[in-house]
């Protein structure tokens, strides 16, 4: 409800007016003078000889009435500014709009437009509305727009202080705009931003809304005029795509970000933002910044915004002779708010280039005051106001642009901002400013990073313990969960075991490459399983690094970051190498002994090498989505606090960092990674069926291929259930010793299996004999049972 102001010569009423096809009741709230001997407590009406026949102006403006309409806070102040103007208008000295020889009162009707755009068009509808003689626009482009409609297809004259965008007023020469063009918006902005140092990149992030796509619409044109790139732009509709904005830009790490959006909208791309742990240097909003409401909101500190009034700069409105500052002190003890917007004063205006408009005419004829509107200037509390072929205001605007201070207080900033401390750049981090403002650093002895919101501690004996909310400086020093020495030496015994065999069964494979046994196996594969088993087990290596070795020294986390990553690089690789490599044996004896004209068939090693191609590539894309999407970080938590809350016992761990967060789809390239990989070892056991019925004995390898393939996927199936155990119970040594095992027995028993049996076989009974090995083979293939499968008969060749 409107609150009452306390002047004796106006009155509040309400009208509810039921629409039929109404979203809600239309709501008319009118204010008015009080008429002669309506209350024998007014004297002459404060000076002024009001009467009941006494003529007065309708003026009809659509406002947000409800506190959950969406525009509420911004729309009431836009109204408190018109109806501290129309008290003024009617009140002595002035008594009133000046109209020929007549003096006319203002009665202001205020309906209820619910920031919806449907109950808009519902208003302009009804009679009680479209009656007035002049309309006040509402806030926002999109509302105002259907005002602008109804006012020109109703030949109504609109003057708007709440639109920007130029498709309102384009080609509706009833509509007249206060605030300037929304391209116009960033101008200043832009230019302050281009002379900071390291400012390359701006990103842009709006709201679909007419005002903020135009005005966001302009920056990447004004900034190439400064030679910063702003091609990263993000149209958002929704939570969902406002987090997804964040978390790609917290990918691509623009250096400024734009935000064309409302007051809620502000919040809530702050909070995507926090949820990305990602800030710019500095963030910018064209409308938000100055509201009353989030003036003492922390996650707006040190946020810039574009504000096309500057209430320093000396100008009088030509009605009530008010300069801004003025205007300011009024409306601040007229609203009992702490802050004044543009939007309030821009609302006034547009009132006062009416009123202005009304007495240069003489008349109410609305063609004669549009034919003054059109050719003259108007001096307001925001300039001097003169309008363009397109009915919006084409005088320059003295555009401000203001920087939440560390108190949350607002400060101009111009060029002479930069180098000084008045313009705070680069902003602290989202875990500086919680460092700041909710933690313990300050009270413990320290001060807080900007850069990374960590304590930074003044004594020697102070351990650093926490981030952002729960930094603080701790006279106890955390225990960290590291790896010891011993069960490091294992892992490194692992890898000297795997060396040994893998140089091992290269080196046998290459003696004997001339063999018949080796010729048989194919010795390329021979050596692809080889080397793949040796990568596998160096995925023990980066296994083991931490953030501290077990001596106390400390690593670089971009160090330690690079060794998370390439675990996953390391055992894929290896597991691929290998796999691929028996798969293409099994499927190259398969189409040789598959062929049922039996003529004489050759495939080459060479003939495989787009199925190991396809295998291999199909596993980078995979391991190149997961480090582009959700790379592997080092990371420490603690896991253990003291009854003062202070850190004792901390683990640190890899894991997987979404860049973008798309909700289901979070963590679609692991799950791709898996899939792929598993679907691989299902089919290779199916393969290996065919190895174990027809590859011959003498081979030493059909048995031996699916040991291995079974050996892999058993190892798999009975470690993860223990490493969740362990990663859950903090057991950081059991958890690194169970990786290395799996690593270990994985590569060694594939070595052992694939190599040691040949090995035997030909050192004890000499090279095989390629003749019984084919009619040994033929053999297998003719003899068919009942079904018309080959059955298994696995004659003795002499072995």
């Amino acid at each position: 409800m409107i609150r009452s102001t306390g002047v004796l010569c106006a009155v509040i009423a309400a009208v509810l007016v039921p629409g039929a096809a109404a979203s809600g009741p239309i709501v008319n709230v009118e204010r008015r003078v009080l008429q002669e001997g309506q209350n024998h407590h007014v004297h002459g009406n404060n000076g002024c000889d009001w009467t009941k026949n006494s003529p007065t102006i309708v003026i009809a403006q659509p406002v947000p009435l409800n506190s959950t309409d969406r525009f509420f806070s911004i729309g009431q102040n836009q109204l408190r500014a018109v109806e501290m103007m129309v008290d003024h208008i009617n009140q002595w000295p002035r008594c009133g709009v000046q109209v020929g020889p007549e003096r006319y009162s203002i009665t202001l009707r205020t309906f209820g437009d619910s920031s919806d755009t449907k109950q808009m068009e519902n208003l302009v509808q009804h009679s009680s509305f479209l009656d007035s003689d002049f309309f006040l626009g509402p806030y926002s482009s999109d509302l105002t727009k259907v005002l602008a409609e109804a006012a020109q297809n109703n030949s109504k004259l609109l003057l708007s202080g709440g639109a920007a965008a130029t498709s309102v007023f384009q080609n509706r020469d009833h509509v007249f705009g206060i605030l300037p063009p929304a391209t116009n918006y960033l101008n200043r902005t832009v230019e302050l931003l281009s002379q900071l140092e390291g400012v390359d990149s701006v990103g842009i992030v709006f709201e679909r809304s007419l005002f903020a796509m135009e005005v966001c619409s302009a920056v990447p044109t004004l900034a190439g005029k400064y030679n910063m790139d702003a091609s990263r732009m993000h149209g958002v509709a929704s939570d969902i795509e406002l987090r997804s904005a964040a978390e790609s830009f917290s990918y691509y790490n623009p250096d400024v970000v734009l935000a064309c959006m409302y007051d809620d909208g502000c919040r809530k791309w702050n909070r995507a933002m926090r949820n990305a742990t990602w800030s710019p240097k500095l963030q910018v909003f064209t409308v938000c910044i100055g509201m009353e409401e989030i003036s003492n909101e922390i996650d707006f500190q040190f946020n810039v915004g574009a504000s096309p009034w500057n209430n320093g700069v000396t100008f009088e409105d030509n009605v009530t002779a008010w300069t801004p500052k003025e205007f300011t002190a009024l409306f601040l003890d007229y609203t009992r708010q702490s802050v004044v917007t543009y939007h309030a004063a821009f609302a006034a205006s547009a009132l006062s280039v009416l009123v202005q408009a009304i007495e240069k005419a003489g008349s109410l004829d609305t063609s004669k005051v549009r034919e003054i509107l059109v050719k003259n200037k108007f001096p307001t509390i925001v300039g001097a106001i003169m309008f363009d072929e397109n009915g919006q205001s084409n005088e320059f605007s003295p555009f401000a642009v203001q920087q939440y201070n560390d108190s949350m207080k607002l400060a101009m900033l111009d060029m002479e901002s930069i180098g000084n401390d008045k313009l705070v750049f680069p902003a602290p981090t989202w875990g500086a400013r919680d460092c700041i403002h909710t933690s313990n650093c300050t009270k413990s002895g320290g001060t807080c990073s900007i850069s990374s919101g960590a304590c930074l501690c003044s004594q020697s004996y102070q351990t650093s313990s926490g981030y952002g909310s729960t930094a603080h400086c701790s006279a106890t020093n955390p225990d960290l969960l590291l790896i010891g020495k011993s069960v490091h030496y294992v892992g490194n015994i692992f890898i000297s075991i795997q060396t040994i065999l893998s140089g091992g069964a290269l080196a046998w494979t290459w003696i004997h490459r001339n063999t018949h046994i080796v010729r048989l196996s194919q010795p390329v594969f021979l050596a692809m399983i080889a080397v793949g088993c040796f990568i596998i087990a160096c995925s023990i290596i980066p296994i083991g690094v931490e953030d501290h070795t077990a001596g106390g020294h400390r690593r670089s986390k971009s160090s330690v970051d690079t060794a998370c990553a390439s675990v996953p690089w390391l055992y894929g690789l290896g597991f691929i190498v290998v796999y691929s490599a028996l798969l293409a044996k099994i499927r190259r004896v398969q189409l040789i002994v598959l062929n049922d004209d039996l003529r004489r068939k050759k495939v080459s090693a060479g003939d495989m090498a787009s199925l190991i191609a396809a295998l291999v590539a199909t596993e980078l894309f995979l391991l190149l989505l997961w480090q582009s999407l959700a790379p592997l970080r080092w990371r420490r938590s603690p896991v253990a606090w003291n009854e003062n809350g202070e850190v004792t016992q901390s683990k640190g761990y890899c894991e997987s960092s979404p860049r973008f967060d798309t909700g289901i789809f979070n963590s679609l390239e692991i799950g791709l990674y898996t899939i792929f990989n598993a679907c691989c070892l299902c089919y290779a056991l199916r393969l290996s069926y065919f190895a174990w019925r027809y590859i011959p004995n003498e081979l030493a390898e059909g048995i031996w291929i699916i040991a291995s393939i079974v050996s892999f996927a058993q190892s798999i199936l009975i470690t993860v259930p223990i490493l969740y155990i362990a990663r859950s119970d903090n057991a950081t040594e059991t958890y690194y010793f169970v990786k290395t095992c799996i690593c270990f027995i994985q590569s060694s028993t594939v070595t052992c299996f694939m190599f040691l049996p040949k090995m035997h076989r030909f050192h004890t009974y000499g090279d095989v004999n390629v003749q019984d090995v084919v009619l040994d083979t033929v053999h297998n293939i003719t003899n068919r049972d009942s079904t018309g499968r080959m059955s298994r008969n696995r004659g003795s060749t002499g072995s």
